[in-house]
C-alpha cells in the first residue's frame, strides 16, 4: 500500500451506490492516489496523456504506464465497477 492513502472498508450496496457511475469511480481513484494531481511513481514528472480504454496514466518525460487500480483490489480485474 502507498504510504498516505486512507483505505475504508463498505459494503456492496454502499459501493453501488456511490459509484452508480464508472466513470466516478475512475475519478475516486485517480483522487485516492494522487491527491496533488499526478506524479509518476517513476520520475516524478507532472504532465500525462491518459489512455482511455486502458484506464492507465502515461508520463511525458519517461513514458511509464501508472495504473489507479495497481495494488488494489481491482488490480488485473476486468470486471465492471458499475451494474449497468
Amino acid at each position: 500500500m502507498e504510504p498516505g492513502i486512507k483505505y475504508t472498508k463498505i459494503g456492496l450496496p454502499k459501493f453501488a451506490k456511490k459509484f452508480v457511475k464508472e466513470e466516478d469511480f475512475w475519478k475516486y481513484l485517480f483522487k485516492m492516489r494522487w491527491p496533488q494531481g499526478f506524479v509518476c511513481p517513476r520520475c516524478g514528472y507532472v504532465e500525462y496523456s491518459y489512455h482511455s480504454t486502458r484506464h492507465l496514466y502515461q508520463c511525458k518525460a519517461c513514458k511509464y504506464q501508472a495504473s489507479v487500480t495497481a495494488e488494489t483490489v481491482f488490480h488485473k480485474t476486468h470486471t465492471p465497477v458499475s451494474p449497468l
